[in-house]
C-alpha cells in the first residue's frame, strides 16, 4: 500500500469521482495537489486541470510532468495576436495537438485556463470530417479519423 492511499480524504474524493461527482481540491500546496491529482487521474483516460491564469498554468505544467508523461497545454487564444504573429501560430499549434490527441483517443492530461476551457469548439465528429493528411506524393482523408 502506498502512503498516499492512507489519506482518508483521498479515499472520499475517489468515491465522489466514482459516483460522477465534481471534485474541487483546495488548501494544498501545489506539489501536494499535483501528487493527489496524479493519483486520482489514474482511472481516467483524460484529465483536465484548470488553472487560474497563464502563469499558474505554466507552473502546473512544469511540475505535473514529474507525475505524468502525457501532459499537454491547451492555451487560450489571444484575440489580438491570434493571426498576427508567431506566438498566435504557436498557440494554435498547441491547441491543435490537444484536439488531435482527443480525436485519436490517446489518453492525456490537459492543463488549461478557465478562459480557454470556456471557449466554444466545434464537435469532435466535425473535426474528424475536416481532417486531411498531407504526405509526399499526395494527400488523403483518413478513414475513421475521430
Amino acid at each position: 500500500m502506498k502512503i498516499i492511499d492512507r489519506i482518508p480524504q483521498l479515499n472520499i474524493v475517489k468515491q465522489d469521482l466514482e459516483r460522477g461527482r465534481c471534485v474541487q481540491l483546495e488548501g494544498c500546496v501545489l506539489s501536494q495537489t499535483e501528487h493527489m491529482l496524479s493519483e486520482l487521474a489514474q482511472d481516467f483516460a483524460y484529465t483536465v486541470l484548470i488553472a487560474r491564469d497563464e502563469v499558474n498554468t505554466s507552473e502546473i505544467l512544469g511540475s505535473y510532468a514529474a507525475y505524468e508523461k502525457n501532459v499537454l497545454l491547451y492555451p487560450a487564444l489571444d484575440p489580438l495576436f491570434h493571426k498576427a504573429d508567431i506566438q498566435g501560430s504557436y498557440l494554435s499549434e498547441q491547441r491543435s495537438r490537444v484536439i488531435r490527441r482527443i480525436c485519436e483517443d490517446i489518453p492525456c492530461t490537459i492543463v488549461t485556463t478557465l478562459d480557454a476551457f470556456h471557449e466554444e469548439l466545434c464537435p469532435v465528429s466535425r473535426v474528424g470530417e475536416e481532417v486531411i493528411v498531407i504526405r509526399p506524393g499526395g494527400y488523403r482523408r483518413p478513414a475513421g479519423t475521430c
